[in-house]
């Protein structure tokens, strides 16, 4: 049975195959735009399935383009945000292999804010059983 270090570690792993795209698997002190980011989680569900057969979480999944919105930044978030494609956030997260099962279940644009800077970005919410 898998731990959350090791689910946030494994959607780091995928995060890393967006080329361009600077990625922790944890929340960091700083960052330099494009990055991304796996927030820790506001609580674990345990025992979801008979004697410890699984826990459930909800994580989130942060990522940042610039402090600056134009059309070109626009456009970046765009890609991130797609339902496919080689940057997509969703096809990469639910391509991998984390957890038992993980599904990508919105986007929420909004600015994020990391070592006092805003920036442009956007939360992607992850429900994840592992």
């Amino acid at each position: 049975m898998a731990n959350i270090t090791t689910v946030m570690d494994d959607i780091g792993t995928a995060l890393a195959t967006i080329t361009g795209l600077r990625v922790y698997d944890f929340p960091p002190k700083s960052a330099q735009p494009p990055f991304a980011f796996v927030d820790m989680p506001d609580e674990i569900a345990f025992d979801c399935t008979y004697q410890r057969g699984s826990d459930r979480t909800t994580l989130n999944v942060v990522v940042a383009v610039a402090d600056v919105v134009d059309r070109m930044v626009r456009d970046q978030i765009a890609a991130y945000a797609a339902g496919s494609g080689a940057k997509s956030v969703k096809a990469v997260i639910e391509a991998a292999t984390i957890g038992q099962t993980v599904r990508v279940v919105s986007c929420k644009f909004q600015p994020v804010q990391v070592a006092g800077v805003f920036y442009f970005g956007a939360v992607f919410e992850l429900d994840i059983v592992f």
